[in-house]
């Protein structure tokens, strides 16, 4: 196959070909998609063939109900080729078809061999195909387009009527039947659910065999992506004809979705699911009727956003019966021989439960298999070990469902098994048995039947399923949550509503102050964003505004992340100490956590790490340079192969402001005040004037060099001594103008010796320092004016000419657009798009 031809694969069910007309649509998404990539289609039988070619099948049919049955059929699809202008070449390839059913009807007497039914089940896929050729033969991008049908190359097994691939024979078996065909321009089409065995046999391929043929042919082309077209617009919440308000799925993993599948949702097999999963080939569901909407991404990607659990299914029609005995505990071998009774008469067991006790050996089975299951069983229990444990049967009289949680997140939530029980409990269904592996991708319950669709809607509202994106599902984007609403948040509320009116998909849903917290999940009004943000320019409290909860940050986190929302960002834009376990919570409960506050990523070193774990991003570059990219600098020399020796630098635009206003002749205290006022420092200006700001930069900065520094309270010399933390404007305004004739002078003795005081960091591997030094003049860091911050590298690479990053390192403008740059980088980096 030509390496660079781009391919995709197409297949399309019955309901999306059961007309002329429907053909024609399919045939236009076909067309479509050539205007970017070769397109393979898979094509399944017309809607209501199968019944039919069924029932010729069955023994016993007369030779009368035969012709008359066959004769339906040719009408239909003549009928079909007529609608659709057919070349002749189409047409007599159907004719040819139908004869070839016509003269199956055994001539000796009824016969019911496997192999002749499985050529007359394949019947409805190969006269489909024809007719969806003979139709894209006739666009323009479509006029040369290859005709294959899979019963010529696709190997299989001899387990009729539910074959299956003789595994890499079959994959090159299909790749030299396409190859020759793959060729730009040039679109297949190729028969689904039938194959061959070695000897030339017809067979088909059971449950989903369309969706077979379509994941084995792009396995076998390395096509770049699967997408299977039908009548619903993808993988519900669950079935929408019990639940009403279930919803499209965007995007299920592998193992979620061959979960979901056996429980009957519109979701590949998972036998069809093999060869794609193996491959890493994305496989898109979605709707020939409303080709339009997002669909469902069924990829290898890991959990995303905050769901537990993505769907809940019910089935129906099995019967549950279990093996009882005193004498089973602490005997081995019981579970064997139940499961090996039932493996001789060939059921499958759908689950099985055992209680720790090991009083009780539960095992469900489909309702078609109860009597042999249990007539395999009773005669287990007369023999070896279960005779030994005096064990008898007990069949539940009544038939049952199984109800089925499903989300690749239960493994990292914990919880969910309680909180689906609770809401089967609040719903009254009484629960025969449950079982969860330990892959934590499915809870299942075995109910009483006649509490299937009551039990199915209590676990869709426990988990929230029925809650729509708060964004449109179309776009690319995350749900914010806001943490602090003073100076940075308004700046960065303001760059938030720009990128919306650029069409980046970004919707506040939450803001957050000390009073309280505004959550509204579909997304905060902007009116309502607008009027709490000019209430704290007033002085008020977000409180102020009514409907506001009480609770702190944690709280809002966690009623936050029980809802759907949409890769949900929490942006901490605070000074606030405390909020590490908050921001800790946000991370493993699945969201990103953007920050500006220094203190959670300053304390201890295993609170720095756990809040880098989970699922999420953790980016806060606004921590150290405000706008600057300092973090993301020190992490590419590192990740390059960079050895990092020494991080040095002016690391406070706050205290270079001040500095530059002293050196020019106006008093310190003056220059505190000038900088609060512009919003330069921190809500409590001590942290800065004691150096604490720049101690924790600095820290950041070493461990992200990798380096776990020691640390001492000679390490942090502050810029103006004995001031203290928490004290009210005033009584730390006093004790500033007390300092401001000391402090003059020394930048005078300063500038007479032609140099300039700094406050500069210094960070290695052996540790943090910080403290009011005494440049020469002519120094790079003495040279910084106002606001002006400079971190300089010297490393393995920048040992003669050490890299030196500088600008802006304090405002509330700044900052706030590197909040933003990191919001910006979460989204590039979990966009996955497919054409």
């Amino acid at each position: 196959m030509n390496k660079k031809l781009k391919v995709r694969v197409f297949k399309f069910g019955g309901s999306s070909l059961s007309s002329a007309e429907r053909i024609v649509a399919a045939v236009g998404l076909v067309e479509a998609g050539l205007r970017t990539s070769n397109v393979i289609t898979v094509t399944s039988a017309m809607g209501g063939t199968t019944d039919r070619l069924s029932h010729l099948a069955s023994s016993g049919v007369s030779s009368t109900e035969w012709g008359r049955t066959v004769d339906s059929l040719s009408d239909q699809y003549l009928d079909v080729v007529t609608r659709l202008e057919l070349a002749d070449f189409y047409r007599n390839r159907v004719s040819q078809l139908l004869d070839r059913l016509r003269s199956l009807y055994p001539q000796q007497g009824p016969t019911d061999s496997e192999s002749r039914r499985d050529e007359i089940m394949g019947f409805g896929e190969r006269l489909t195909a024809p007719l969806f050729a003979g139709r894209l033969a006739k666009t323009a991008s479509g006029s040369n387009a290859a005709l294959l049908d899979g019963t010529d190359f696709f190997l299989t097994d001899a387990n009729f009527t539910d074959a299956w691939l003789v595994k890499d024979e079959t994959y090159a078996a299909v790749s030299r039947a396409l190859e020759p065909h793959l060729v730009p321009a040039r679109p297949v089409v190729v028969t689904g659910y039938c194959g061959r065995t070695h000897l030339g046999v017809p067979t088909t391929l059971g449950r989903g065999g369309s969706d077979s043929t379509a994941t084995v042919i792009a396995r076998a082309v390395n096509a770049e992506s699967v997408t299977l077209w039908s009548d619903v617009p993808g993988v519900m919440t669950a079935d929408p004809r019990r639940v009403g308000d279930a919803r499209t799925l965007p995007h299920l993993s592998y193992g979620e979705a061959a979960e979901l599948s056996f429980y009957g949702a519109k979701v590949l097999h998972p036998r069809a699911m093999q060869p794609v999963s193996e491959g890493c080939i994305p496989v898109l569901c979605k709707s020939t009727f409303a080709p339009n909407e997002q669909g469902t991404l069924i990829d290898s990607r890991g959990p995303g956003g905050v769901d537990p659990v993505k769907a809940c299914s019910l089935e129906s029609g099995y019967r549950s019966m279990s093996i009882i005995g005193p004498g089973m505990v602490g005997l081995s071998g019981v579970a064997a021989q139940v499961l090996a009774a039932l493996a001789a008469v060939e059921i499958n067991v759908v689950m099985l439960s055992q209680a720790c006790s090991e009083l009780a050996l539960t095992v469900v089975v489909r309702g078609k298999d109860s009597d042999r299951a249990r007539r395999a069983l009773e005669a287990a229990c007369e023999r070896d070990v279960l005779k030994d444990a005096s064990a008898s049967l007990r069949l539940r009289p009544e038939p049952i469902s199984l109800i089925a949680a499903v989300g690749a997140d239960m493994a990292r939530v914990p919880g969910v098994a309680g909180r689906f029980m609770t809401a089967l409990g609040k719903a009254k269904v009484n629960v025969v048995a449950i079982s969860q592996a330990d892959t934590e991708l499915n809870i299942t319950a075995a109910i009483e039947s006649q509490s299937g669709d009551v039990a199915l809607q209590a676990i869709h509202e426990e988990f929230g399923l029925g809650r729509r994106p708060t964004i449109n599902a179309n776009q690319q984007g995350c749900d914010l949550l806001l943490l602090g609403m003073g100076q940075i948040s308004t700046k960065f509320v303001g760059l938030v509503q720009d990128q919306i009116r650029s069409g980046v998909g970004l919707n506040i849903v939450a803001v957050a102050d000390t009073s309280g917290f505004l959550f509204r999940p579909p997304g905060v009004d902007p009116a309502e964003l607008n009027s709490a943000y000019f209430g704290k320019k007033e002085g008020r409290q977000l409180k102020s505004l009514g409907h506001v909860v009480d609770g702190d940050s944690e709280s809002l986190i966690r009623k936050a992340l029980q809802y759907r929302l949409n890769s949900p960002i929490v942006v901490d834009m605070t000074a606030d100490c405390g909020l590490a376990d908050a921001l800790v919570t946000a991370k493993r409960l699945g969201a990103h956590v953007v920050s500006a506050n220094k203190a959670p990523f300053a304390g201890s070193i295993s609170q720095f790490n756990d809040l880098f774990e989970g699922q999420g991003m953790t980016c806060i570059e606004a921590t150290v340079g405000a706008g600057l990219p300092v973090i993301d600098t020190l992490r590419s020399l590192r990740d390059t192969g960079d050895s990092v020796q020494l991080i040095e630098g002016c690391f406070s635009g706050t205290l270079g402001y001040i500095m530059t206003r002293v050196e020019e002749g106006i008093s310190l205290s003056k220059a505190v005040l000038e900088a609060l006022d512009y919003g330069y420092t921190e809500p409590d200006p001590a942290i800065d004037l004691s150096g604490l700001d720049v101690f924790r930069k600095a820290v950041i900065l070493a461990r992200v060099a990798g380096w776990i520094p020691g640390q001492s309270a000679d390490d942090c010399r502050p810029f103006i001594a004995d001031l203290g933390t928490g004290l009210p404007k005033q009584v730390l305004m006093r004790r500033i103008e007390g300092q401001n004739s000391v402090f003059a002078k020394s930048v005078e003795a300063a500038a007479s010796r032609g140099s300039r005081l700094r406050y500069v960091a210094t960070v290695d591997p052996t540790g943090v320092k910080v403290g009011l030094k005494e440049l020469d003049g002519t120094h790079p860091l003495a040279q910084l004016k106002g606001t002006d911050n400079m971190v300089v590298f010297s490393t393995a690479r920048y040992s003669e000419r050490p890299l030196a990053i500088m600008g802006p390192g304090a405002g509330p403008d700044v900052t706030a657009m590197g909040v933003m740059a990191d919001v910006l980088r979460i989204i590039r980096q979990s966009r996955v798009t497919y054409a």
